[in-house]
């Protein structure tokens, strides 16, 4: 699954289409070293494929990195 992170200077979201359909986690960042996650849509399409999940832990390595 390819994720991909898109960032302005106060937002962002970590994106990833699989079958034509999209899955997102949005986030606020609140500082150079804090980022919030506030949104996770997966549609039911992609329901019980691990997609959320991923998107999280994509989200923690990309933080700690």
């Amino acid at each position: 699954m390819d994720i991909v992170k898109e960032q302005t200077a106060t937002r962002g979201r970590y994106v990833t289409v699989m079958d034509g359909i999209e899955a997102e986690l949005t986030f606020s960042v609140m500082s150079p070293t804090t980022i919030i996650a506030d949104h996770t849509g997966v549609p039911d399409a992609l329901a019980g494929q691990g997609v959320g999940k991923a998107l999280v832990e994509f989200m923690i390595n990309d933080a700690k990195a």
